[in-house]
């Protein structure tokens, strides 16, 4: 049984427009008749297909069921105007009863609304601070972070990482995407001698929560800054690991450019493709393609160049992670190159 019949048909919208059919089926139909049509684009942005807008409607379905949050059940927005606002609402309304809010009210017009609205969840821009946020841990809201139209739970991410026995603490929080509008990382603290790196921890939280709700990248500091009460500053993070500017606007930090240059032919090649793909100037090899940039659009673009230059297919499930970088999607074709000589010897 499919996820349509599993997760959100029970959860269809009564309205109907003309013929007698949901915004919701039509979107799906559409999605199938042709799933690479251009629904929501918008100035200096890359389009969202009706493939993609299906795939963020069930998989918000999904999230939001695993929350708790039921048809009636209502979720407030606190997003900006733009392709974010319309693709979550589209997601959300398909679920739930959706009652976006103004992002410039003050915390007590957000107490007001989210009380009497007696809100399930509120989704909110990944990284930016709001009043709504303080506003709905105080009345027990979940709350959740959009990225590029998908909808996380920082707290889900957080509880996964945290459970991880060589973790002491974490924080989760968003760094400028120049497509997706933010991107969910996390900033950790490791237990005392703890031998475990970035890839243990990515793998610990996709066996867990599923590879799309990951953050991108997992860093590892010494403290978490903390305010008089004790909460995380989440907004201080990005700015204290230097990732408060967009990658294709800021100069590339030497370290990175010296330590993580690629280190092999094939790397190098690579590395000419990413750059041209993501219209970047410099890359390392230990940058992962998303932060930089990298969407769905031009992740199709990268896998077809790959193909053009090296004559081998990748999977899109590959450049979410083991090919997420550089030096791992030159590790993962020099895979594929020594699995195909084995079937042409056979």
């Amino acid at each position: 049984m499919d996820v349509y019949e599993t997760t959100t048909k029970k959860n269809l919208p009564s309205t109907s427009l003309p013929g007698g059919r949901t915004a919701w089926e039509l979107i799906f139909e559409r999605a199938f008749q042709a799933p690479d049509a251009v629904t929501i684009a918008a100035l200096g942005r890359s389009p969202l297909c009706f493939g993609d807008l299906k795939r963020h409607i069930t998989t918000l379905a999904i999230a939001l069921n695993v929350e708790g949050v039921r048809r009636n059940s209502r979720v407030a927005l606190v997003l900006p105007s733009g392709p974010e606002m319309a693709t979550a609402f589209l997601a959300v309304a398909s679920s739930a009863t959706c009652a976006p809010l103004n992002p410039e009210y003050t915390a007590e017009e957000f107490e007001f609304f989210l009380d009497h609205l007696q809100a399930r969840a509120l989704i909110v821009p990944a990284g930016r601070d709001s009043p709504a946020q303080a506003v709905t841990r105080r009345l027990g809201i979940q709350e959740m972070i959009d990225r590029g139209g998908e909808k996380i739970s920082p707290r889900g991410i957080a509880a996964a990482i945290e459970s991880h026995p060589d973790v002491r603490a974490v924080a989760t929080f968003g760094i400028p995407h120049p497509t997706l509008g933010e991107e969910v990382v996390a900033a950790a603290i490791k237990e005392s001698d703890a031998a475990i790196g970035e890839s243990d921890i990515a793998a610990w939280v996709r066996q867990r929560m599923g590879s799309t709700r990951a953050p991108r990248r997992i860093y590892f500091v010494d403290q978490l800054q903390r305010t008089e009460s004790g909460k995380v500053r989440r907004s201080d993070l990005s700015r204290l690991l230097g990732l408060d500017q967009p990658r294709v606007t800021r100069a590339h930090e030497s370290r990175v450019a010296e330590a993580q240059s690629p280190a092999s032919p094939p790397e190098a090649a690579l590395a000419e493709v990413w750059m041209s793909v993501l219209e970047v100037t410099n890359e390392g090899s230990d940058d992962d393609f998303f932060p930089l940039g990298g969407d769905s659009l031009r992740g199709t673009r990268l896998l077809t160049s790959v193909k053009a230059v090296f004559g081998l297919e990748l999977t899109k499930r590959a450049l979410f992670w083991e090919a997420a970088r550089v030096a791992g999607m030159a590790c993962a074709i020099e895979t594929v190159r020594s699995a195909n000589a084995i079937v042409r010897h056979e």
